[in-house]
């Protein structure tokens, strides 16, 4: 099979599209061009045809004298076919004359030098009614269509003059048709016409090969990379095409090798960019040696190459990707070094895993990052290396469901152990995907935070929340709201204003409102967030750590951060009755939290043995399923005037004294 060249049949396509319009544009010219001159021709010769014309007709007897273009006949012109036979006689002695013609006002040809003509009827047409109307008129063979049947080889090239024939009394008697042949400047004019062809055709082929010199350089710079000479991405495009509709049309499969050289920048900025571009034109020579003669080896950009293979199967594909890899690998040498570099490959198949090129290299894309995490040299593209782009489509969702207000907020209660009074409700978000039902927590707030728009979601989780506190607030109840906030919006310099605006707007009491931050986020960035969170609290909200004990909390410092309560992380409440050491660092905590006069609550609290051994340990304050799952608020009643809710409630900065858990 003949390889796909986008660049040949560039330039076939660019020299067909300049030489068929400039044939015919040559041919046009000439044809007008002789035309032109032959119709002047005619116009002298046919002054001279009239003049001869009427003198015969005056030797004939049958007309006398002319007004203006018209003779003036004496007899009716169908009764004078003797006159008419001495007139045809005469000017028949002319070489050039092929044929006299008269016709009556009507059209009917009342003489001819062919008798089979006679009786005939012409349509008349405009040059016809003009002679009737007394102007002499003249007509190249072939610019019209002729009146009568020239039973003559040179109709073509010949002209015919109408003249005008009248009585005395000026009525119209028909018209006198001479038709004359144009002799050699017919020759002539075919001569001319083709030499301005020639000459066009000429001059167009010299502007064809220049063209033609200068498309192949922009050719070669928009389908080859500078730096190795191979093929680039539009070329890949344009041969993709060719390869993928044969393959689609004779049910030949084939494949598409993504390849990526590890760490290639580092060889750049070691040897430089001029031993670094060296080295990508050695390494382009033996990609082209490791794969056949009929597959396309293009570099995408920086270290990225592709090889498109037609006409293969999953083994041979897989073959040549591991000569592509292997040949990389072995030792390159530069200034005097062997520098060994390594490859990774990704592998799609088509009509398999996609039919176009954008699809094959997607695939191959999430082929190649699944080599790279395998720690393999090759891999093949697989359905479940799509959930990347699934990935994709689920965040343009959740941006969308957080402009449209499309999530949902449930609350789970914080209860005082001993009475299992609720003295506070946590925020959650949730997000009821239209097609794919409830999305996980951990999966859409781990997008937005990946994604850079977590700050959007916890806004409006703020927003929502510090509404609902408000409403609950007219209707008599203290009960606490705590809303989670990541750490990007954490390190938000404008998220103390924000929330004065949002206390101001709905008129929540900041007393009433708490932040849960988790300890990775407060000590990450201990002047930063320390910074932020005493702001926060001179607003008079709340800050409660969340999770602790989870990460890697520093206890020197979390004496000096303004924390208004703890929440232990659930691991260490379902260590209870089956970890020592779970329940030893209960006991730790109990006593730290106790020292520094911070309330800690235990979280993920699910059986009574669990609470009653919390209870015994003197811990006051505790969440989990055994009081409730989160639930949306209309199946909340918060209480009023909760008498416990003063030990959790958040002290302001002037009034943080130490005191019992």
């Amino acid at each position: 099979m003949l390889k796909a060249d986008p660049v040949r049949r560039f330039l076939v396509t660019a020299s067909v599209l300049m030489l068929l319009p400039t044939l015919a544009l040559a041919w046009t010219a000439g044809t007008v061009v002789s035309r032109r001159v032959t119709n002047h021709v005619a116009q002298a010769g046919s002054a001279e045809v009239a003049a001869n014309a009427a003198a015969v007709l005056r030797q004939s007897g049958l007309a006398s004298t002319s007004t203006g273009d018209a003779l003036v006949v004496f007899a009716e012109i169908a009764n004078a076919v003797p006159a008419w036979q001495y007139f045809d006689t005469v000017v028949g002695r002319n070489p050039n004359t092929l044929a006299v013609h008269v016709y009556d006002p009507e059209g009917r040809v009342v003489f001819a030098r062919d008798r089979s003509e006679v009786g005939a009827r012409v349509e008349p047409d405009a040059r016809f009614e003009r002679a009737l109307g007394g102007e002499r008129e003249t007509r190249v063979s072939g610019d019209d269509r002729p009146l009568g049947r020239l039973a003559t080889e040179g109709a073509a090239r010949s002209y015919s003059v109408l003249i005008p024939l009248a009585y005395p009394s000026g009525e119209a008697a028909g018209v006198l048709e001479v038709t004359q042949d144009l002799g050699p400047i017919a020759s002539d004019m075919a001569l001319a016409r083709w030499m301005i062809v020639l000459i066009v055709v000429a001059v167009s082929a010299v502007l064809v090969g220049l063209t033609a010199y200068f498309a192949t350089r922009l050719a070669r710079r928009s389908f080859f990379d500078p730096v190795t000479a191979l093929p680039n991405l539009s070329y890949l495009r344009s041969a993709a095409r060719v390869v993928l509709d044969a393959g689609r049309r004779g049910a030949r499969g084939g494949g598409l090798v993504l390849i990526d050289v590890d760490r290639f920048k580092l060889v750049n900025d070691t040897l430089g960019r001029a031993q670094g571009d060296k080295l990508l034109r050695d390494l382009a020579e033996r990609l082209r040696a490791a794969v056949r003669g009929n597959d396309y080896v293009a570099r995408l950009g920086g270290d990225d190459f592709a090889v498109l293979l037609p006409s293969a199967d999953e083994a041979s594909v897989r073959a040549a990707a591991e000569r592509a890899v292997s040949a990389i690998a072995t030792p390159f040498r530069a200034v005097g070094r062997d520098i060994r570099l390594e490859a990774s490959a990704g592998v799609a198949m088509f009509p398999r895993d996609a039919v176009e090129l954008d699809g094959l290299l997607q695939r191959a894309e999430l082929a190649l990052e699944r080599a790279k995490r395998a720690r393999r040299t090759v891999a093949f593209y697989r359905r479940e290396s799509d959930a990347g782009r699934h990935s994709l489509y689920l965040e343009s969702d959740l941006r969308t469901a957080i402009e449209r207000e499309e999530l949902d907020i449930v609350y789970q209660p914080i209860c005082y152990l001993p009475t299992g009074e609720i003295l506070g409700l946590e925020a959650l978000t949730r997000w009821e995907h239209p097609t794919r039902g409830p999305i996980a927590p951990s999966t859409f707030i781990a997008m937005a935070e990946r994604s850079g728009f977590i700050d959007r979601l916890d806004r409006w989780t703020l927003r929502e929340a510090t509404a609902q506190l408000a409403a609950w607030c007219r209707l008599g109840s203290n009960v606490i709201v705590t809303v989670n906030l990541a750490a990007q919006t954490l390190s938000d310099p404008g998220l103390p204003a924000y929330i004065e605006e949002l206390l101001a707007e709905t008129g929540a009491p900041p007393d009433l409102l708490a932040l849960e931050v988790t300890e990775r986020t407060a000590l990450d960035d201990f002047e930063t967030s320390a910074g932020v969170l005493m702001r926060l609290r001179e607003t008079g909200v709340g800050v409660a750590l969340d999770d602790f004990g989870r990460g890697y909390s520093s206890l020197a410092t979390l004496d000096r951060l303004p924390i208004s309560f703890l929440k232990l992380d659930a691991s260490f409440t379902q260590g209870i009755g089956a970890s020592l050491k779970d329940e030893h660092l209960l006991r730790a905590v109990k006593l730290f939290t106790k020292g520094i006069g911070i309330p800690f609550v235990a979280e993920g609290i699910e059986t009574e043995s669990q609470r009653t051994w919390l209870i015994r340990q003197g811990v006051r304050f505790g969440q989990g399923y055994l009081f409730s799952r989160p639930t949306a608020r209309e199946n909340i009643v918060p209480p009023r005037d909760v008498r416990a809710n003063a030990r959790l409630a958040p002290p302001m900065p002037a009034e943080h004294t130490r005191g019992q858990n």
